[in-house]
C-alpha cells in the first residue's frame, strides 16, 4: 500500500484557520462611556453584567487601569452585533 499525503492542503487550511482568528480580533469588545468619554476595554469579548459588576477594575487598549469605587453603577447597557457598551458611574 502506497500512502499520499498532501501537506500543502494541510498547510493552506491551518493559515486560513489562523487568518480568520486574526480578522476577529477586533470583532467583539466591550467599551465604558464614562463622562461622556469612551474607553474600549482590553478584553476582546462582549463581557456580561454581572462580570463587570463583579471585577475590581478594568484595562483599557491603551493601557490605563480603571478602578472600580464604592459609587460604581451601571446607567444603561447598549448592545450592538459586535460590541456592549455600558454608560458607566465610576
Amino acid at each position: 500500500m502506497l500512502f499520499y499525503i498532501d501537506f500543502n492542503k494541510n498547510k493552506t487550511k491551518y493559515l486560513e484557520e489562523n487568518l480568520s482568528l486574526s480578522l476577529m480580533e477586533d470583532f467583539m469588545k466591550t467599551s465604558f462611556i464614562i463622562a461622556k468619554k469612551n474607553y474600549t476595554l482590553k478584553y476582546e469579548r462582549k463581557m456580561p453584567e454581572k462580570e463587570v459588576l463583579k471585577m475590581k477594575s478594568f484595562v483599557t487598549k491603551k493601557g490605563d487601569k480603571l478602578v472600580k469605587t464604592n459609587n460604581f453603577k451601571i446607567k444603561k447597557t447598549i448592545e450592538k452585533d459586535n460590541e456592549r457598551i455600558f454608560e458607566v458611574i465610576l
